[in-house]
């Protein structure tokens, strides 16, 4: 059986969204992260997390980005505890030494695997222009099918691969996924936003 250490409960969100995530530990004291939904209708976003989750990690599966394994439990999601250092406290070490070719370079190579993955053309959309309003229409950008906007630096944590010694970044958190199309500039754009 497992143990809640830790509930944070999201109930200033709408309806759709108001979801409670505890931390778990089981009786070998290992940890999962699991998200539950406080209402009804926030059931949709919580099966809509784990198609988006089952999407992205075929939209990713050719490259060092990895989705933080997720498994259905009822009406909940258990996802791995994952620890480590995010992508953010790595750039800001080298920011702290002054090091800017190598942040940069960084940087770049996250955006080129991000590129990589982004082989569908942008379509404009009726979801798109709800979400984004009007705006130009991107002609020759490239998105996926499922796109995480929230694939930020802080949200990936930096993992060696142990067979091939690549390094990989694991996603933390994919709850703002949409299965628009989306530009891949944009997520490139957000995540050095913040």
């Amino acid at each position: 059986m497992k143990k809640i250490i830790y509930s944070k409960y999201s109930n200033d969100r709408s309806e759709d969204y108001k979801i409670r995530t505890d931390i778990v530990v089981d009786e070998n004291g290992k940890r999962y992260a699991r998200k539950s939904p406080l209402t009804e209708k926030c059931k949709t976003h919580i099966n809509a997390m784990y198609e988006n989750y089952l999407g992205l990690t075929e939209e990713f599966c050719d490259t060092n980005i990895r989705m933080n394994r997720c498994e259905k439990d009822g009406d909940a999601l258990e996802f791995e505890y994952v620890e480590g250092k995010t992508y953010e406290v790595y750039l800001d070490e080298l920011l702290e030494k002054d090091d800017a070719e190598s942040f940069i370079d960084a940087v770049r190579k996250y955006v080129d695997v991000l590129k990589s993955a982004a082989v569908e053309d942008f379509v404009m959309t009726d979801a798109f222009r709800k979400m984004f309003g009007d705006t130009p229409n991107f002609a020759g950008a490239k998105c996926l099918k499922i796109s995480d906007v929230d694939m930020i630096f802080p949200n990936l944590v930096i993992h060696k691969n142990e067979t091939t010694g690549e390094v990989e970044w694991e996603v933390l958190d994919y709850e703002r996924s949409h299965s628009i199309p989306i530009r891949m500039d944009f997520v490139s754009f957000r995540a050095f936003h913040y």
